[in-house]
């Protein structure tokens, strides 16, 4: 199922870039409030990031394959995710970061 919705995002943001191409090479003024992928990386970040705190905060985490991970159950396993999730989500964040130019000199 998450293959689906994912595919199905990358279907209508293409579809999306090809009919604002379309319209600019017309002439049509087109304000440009699609996502773009940089968008999309911003609100990945957010999202792992707020898991990863909320998964402190609780005690568990949504782990691999639909399991949950409990920090007193399986600690190994709790605290691998937990670092994926905060890894992740800077990841996502200085990688918008970096492409909206805050980094640049």
């Amino acid at each position: 199922m998450r293959l689906g919705v994912l595919s199905g995002l990358l279907v209508f943001l293409r579809r999306d870039s090809q009919e604002s191409r379309n319209m600019k090479e017309r002439g049509i003024l087109v304000h440009n409030s699609q996502l773009t992928r940089v968008d999309i990386a911003l609100f990945f970040g957010i999202l792992m990031f707020v898991m990863a705190v909320a998964g402190t905060c609780t005690g568990k985490l949504p782990g691999r394959f639909g399991d949950v991970s409990f920090r007193a159950k399986n600690p190994g396993q709790y605290w691998s995710a937990l670092a994926g999730y905060y890894l992740g989500g800077i990841g996502f964040i200085g990688y918008y970061l970096y492409k909206v130019g805050v980094f640049s000199n």
